[in-house]
């Protein structure tokens, strides 16, 4: 996506990096089927807490604005991105314990 992250967001490449560094070990483990349900858990964590702090304000800005577009595009950034935390934690929940 063109979209990059807020300006107004502190420490944007540690962010960056960290949510890459999560999704290439979530992803191992889910490929070696080693520690899948933590691994899912902590993901969908991370990215939950990052659209409540990121996109939570991009998404009240965005309705403010008086352009239909731009409204949408806000929404979208919000409910897309909260809709892949939520179906990381769901496999998180259905995964068994003891993986």
């Amino acid at each position: 996506l063109p979209k990059q992250m807020p300006t107004w967001v502190p420490a944007r490449a540690v962010i960056d990096y960290l949510t890459g560094a999560f999704l290439m070990v979530a992803g191992v483990c889910f490929l070696l089927a080693r520690k899948t349900r933590m691994a899912a858990t902590y993901l969908g964590a991370w990215i939950v807490f990052l659209v409540v702090v990121i996109y939570g304000p991009v998404m009240i800005g965005a309705l403010a604005d008086p352009s239909t577009a731009v409204q949408v595009e806000g929404l979208n950034y919000f409910a897309d991105t909260l809709l892949f935390g939520g179906v990381i934690l769901a496999l998180a929940r259905a995964t068994p314990a003891s993986t």
